[in-house]
């Protein structure tokens, strides 16, 4: 079968705009990683800090009405920002919770005494919202064990703390990540969500649930 030179040139100029198109494709995808990879850096670097502030207990009924409140002063989370990506509370007022649940919630089958507070970490994630040209950072604070008694038994088991991730969302603008610091003069909200005890969920909160328990962390200044 013979082709005339005109067919052979009209396949050979296809074949050379696939290419090209392709190779475009990839190097657009590649320039826009690296921009991605560049802003999430600048992103953990800006946050990446220890801020001075303080803890205020909450527990809040279904209408979102403040029933009662405590305030925990002098306190600080650090922010590790780049390959770990973590936040730590410091001092979390596990104390002041658990006294507000055990008020509250006078049919839990469990007692929890002599509560240490102590720092516990929440791991966050970032995206990146081109339309609004800004970061939007999620934490989710890990699960917390405590040791608990049933009233009236002289038994020791344990119970954890799980803690919402629905809460936690930050709007941070791609102009504050250049500089110092993105998350000061914030409020950091930590919302229970799950008591669980031997293998079962004891509480958990829900929409039609009468309390909801939450630590607030309002940052004031950054420690340098």
């Amino acid at each position: 079968m013979k082709y005339n030179k005109l067919s052979i040139f009209a396949v050979t100029a296809l074949l050379a705009s696939s290419v090209f198109c392709a190779c475009s494709k990839d190097d657009d995808e590649s320039d826009s990683e690296q921009e991605n990879m560049k802003r999430n850096l600048k992103f953990d670097g800006a946050i990446s800090d220890e801020y001075q502030g303080k803890y205020i207990v909450q527990v809040m009924n279904k209408d979102s009405l403040i029933l009662e409140a405590d305030t925990i002063d002098q306190v600080s989370v650090f922010v590790e920002g780049n390959q770990i990506q973590e936040m730590i509370f410091r001092n979390f007022p596990l104390d002041k919770l658990t006294a507000l649940v055990n008020k509250y919630e006078k049919w839990l089958p469990f007692e929890v005494s002599s509560i240490s507070d102590r720092d516990i970490s929440s791991p966050y994630t970032k995206e990146y919202v081109e339309k609004d040209d800004m970061m939007v950072m999620r934490h989710k604070p890990s699960t917390v064990s405590l040791t608990a008694k049933r009233p009236f038994l002289d038994l020791d088991y344990r119970v954890y703390y799980s803690f919402s991730d629905n809460d936690t969302a930050y709007n941070v603008p791609i102009k504050d990540i250049y500089g110092h610091h993105a998350l000061g003069n914030c409020d950091i909200k930590i919302r229970l969500e799950k008591i669980i005890g031997e293998n079962a969920i004891i509480l958990e909160r829900t929409n039609d649930s009468n309390y909801n328990y939450i630590v607030l962390f309002q940052s004031r200044q950054i420690i340098k």
